[in-house]
């Protein structure tokens, strides 16, 4: 194509279509304990307001349920064992009550909650225990009943370069 810079040129293309087939991807994905919500557990912990399990506690015991590893928080009671323990807390006028429990920020509230497929233990990387509603840090769940909140955690634990909380 020859241009003159007097005349305007006008000229058509015709582009042959190139199909290429790419080989099939798989796409794998762990989370990491490092999202925004999580961030917070440090900072928490060292307010010294709610009780605390991290990664390092986690691993040196052999827990089988998340149920298992409350029943050291002050002012928690478990009754019965296994999947179908049912966790209490003290509410606020002495009586026995089921606390909010938060999975990764999300509230959920009940005594059906299957903590096992929501927080397996296998891939819990941190736990907070708060007893009393004037405990429980505004980014967490507030508990809505006058009972307490439990936090539960979850991401990878052998995540190369991760931060542990």
């Amino acid at each position: 194509v020859n241009l003159a810079s007097d005349a305007p040129v006008r000229e058509t293309f015709e582009l042959t279509r190139i199909t290429t087939i790419m080989d099939t991807v798989k796409v794998t994905a762990v989370r990491v304990y490092s999202g925004a919500q999580f961030a917070g557990f440090e900072r928490r912990q060292r307010m010294g307001t709610g009780w605390f399990m991290g990664v390092e506690e986690l691993e040196k015991h052999a827990y089988t349920y998340p149920t298992d590893l409350v029943t050291m928080a002050p002012g928690v009671f478990v009754r019965g064992v296994g999947p179908d323990a049912l966790i209490l807390m003290r509410g606020n006028g002495g009586d026995l009550c089921i606390p909010t429990i938060s999975v990764d920020g999300v509230r959920h509230v009940g005594d059906a909650i299957d903590l096992q497929a929501l927080a397996p233990i296998s891939r819990l990387v941190g736990v907070e225990v708060y007893a009393r509603n004037a405990m429980i840090p505004v980014e967490l769940p507030m508990a809505m009943n006058g009972c307490g909140v439990i936090a539960f955690w979850t991401g990878s634990r052998a995540a190369p370069g991760a931060k542990k909380p």
